[in-house]
């Protein structure tokens, strides 16, 4: 645990627990003043600030769970089908330099968008699962209001969705899993590009994550909004939410980085018994 707490965390920790102390003060500021009520029928607690506070710790458990499931299974599955519909490419295996730096503090964003719209396809497609997820008292607010809560509630599992579809990306480009299109421009004249498998990735699930969310917040807009201070609210959290999350999953890549040497091997092993070499092979035939 004390890995956790060193200097190369000391900027991930510093975010990640201003945020939870500003959260317990927010929750100690609801057992004063706010009536107790429940949002969820999932969390066995009499006070929606208590709940939420739960939300927040699970979260990162979550994410790490998602991203472990993610990573081992299905990096393996993203490289053979990078190899299948890329044929032509050369591949090899670079070996990683380790900075000694922890610069993954925000990589939780695009996952967080990802889960923001899966909760979206949700509430929007399955209603009747909102109803069961939400407590009566909250069963009976406004339409608006009901989207809020309940995309937060189902936030605890969606992240970990999230962290499903992304964390291979961050096992392949941790790994320098990388490919050439050597063979492709040969005798063209044009530039060999070089680029990560990982990064190739990536780059499709970022705009598929950005381009959803933002369909998904003009449809709930137009779908929901029946009056400005409603609306204004909406606003903040659709934009707060994804920031929170992003923040929230913090842990959960700290814990990557303290296996990282594990999760390269792993992917290097991987990438060696397709056929992959590493790069020394590679340099010698290029």
């Amino acid at each position: 645990m004390s890995r956790f707490f060193t200097k190369k965390y000391r900027k991930a920790n510093t975010i990640y627990w201003g945020l939870s102390a500003l959260l317990i003060l927010f929750s100690i500021f609801g057992i004063y003043n706010i009536p107790q009520e429940k949002i969820t029928t999932f969390i066995p607690l009499q006070n929606l600030y208590y709940e939420f506070t739960t939300i927040f710790i699970t979260i990162p458990i979550t994410a790490t769970i998602g991203a472990l499931i993610g990573g081992y299974l299905l990096s393996p599955i993203y490289l053979f089908i990078h190899k299948s519909i890329n044929p032509k490419m050369v591949y090899f295996i670079q070996e990683p330099l380790d900075m000694g730096t922890f610069n993954q503090i925000f990589n939780g964003f695009y996952p967080a968008l990802l889960a923001f719209n899966i909760n979206s396809m949700i509430i929007q497609r399955y209603p009747q699962i909102l109803e069961s997820i939400l407590s009566s008292s909250f069963n009976e607010a406004p339409d608006m209001m009901r989207y809020l809560a309940g995309s937060a509630i189902l936030m605890m599992g969606s992240i970990g969705i999230g962290m499903i579809f992304f964390s291979p990306v961050f096992f392949l480009n941790d790994g320098c899993i990388l490919y050439s299109s050597r063979n492709l421009v040969k005798e063209t004249g044009r530039p060999i590009e070089t680029r990560t498998v990982g990064g190739w990735f990536y780059g499709y699930f970022k705009g598929y994550a950005g381009l959803s969310v933002a369909f998904s917040y003009f449809l709930i807009v137009f779908s929901y909004i029946n009056n400005f201070s409603i609306g204004s609210l909406f606003i903040l959290f659709w934009i707060g939410l994804p920031l929170f999350i992003t923040v929230s999953v913090i842990p959960a890549f700290i814990f990557l980085d303290q296996i990282k040497k594990h999760r390269i091997r792993y992917v290097q092993r991987i990438a060696w018994l397709m056929g992959i070499p590493h790069e020394g092979s590679y340099q010698a035939h290029a």
